[in-house]
Order: C-alpha cells, then sequence, then structure tokens
C-alpha cells in the first residue's frame, strides 16, 4: 500500500475457531453474520461492500474482506475479513 493510513500503533486481535472441516462453512457463515450484524447496527448506516476472494497456492483459501466507506480519508478502507483455511494441515 503507498502512503501510511495508520499514523497509530495498535493491538490487532486475531479470532480462530478450530473445528471439523464438514463444519467449517457452517462456522465462517456464523462469523460473516456477526460482522454483518456490527456494521448495520440500526441508526449508525455504515456504507459498506463485501469482497470474497479465493486463493489457490499452497493451500485453499476463501477469504471474505469487509470494506467501509471513510469521508475522512474520502476512500474505503478494510475493517475487518473472515476466512476459511479448511486445508491448512496443524503440525503438532
Amino acid at each position: 500500500m503507498r502512503g501510511l493510513n495508520r499514523v497509530h500503533q495498535f493491538d490487532k486481535v486475531e479470532i480462530v475457531q478450530l473445528v471439523h472441516p464438514d463444519k467449517s462453512y457452517d462456522i465462517l457463515e456464523e462469523m460473516v453474520s456477526a460482522r454483518r450484524e456490527v456494521i448495520t447496527i440500526p441508526g449508525i448506516a455504515l456504507p459498506y461492500f463485501e469482497t470474497v476472494r479465493r486463493r489457490y497456492g499452497l493451500y485453499f483459501r476463501a477469504y471474505l474482506r469487509f470494506e467501509v466507506y471513510s469521508a475522512a480519508q474520502d476512500k474505503w478502507l478494510e475493517v475487518s475479513s473472515v476466512s476459511n483455511l479448511k486445508h491448512i494441515r496443524l503440525i503438532a
């Protein structure tokens, strides 16, 4: 990304759920629904859109990104993302 968007140091929290692969898409939909609820809080009406990306490489990855419009910066900013890493093999 060109330029500097964030000027303050911050901590980022990642939420991960380990589930049986057969249930991964159900859990993915639950996580997506939770984000939609936050973005569409009545009375706030944030303009937003969702982008679905599918990547293929060392593993399959379904990726859904939420972007909200920032009037202060006059651009769309990613505020959340959800991924399904169904085919990642965990090494103990």
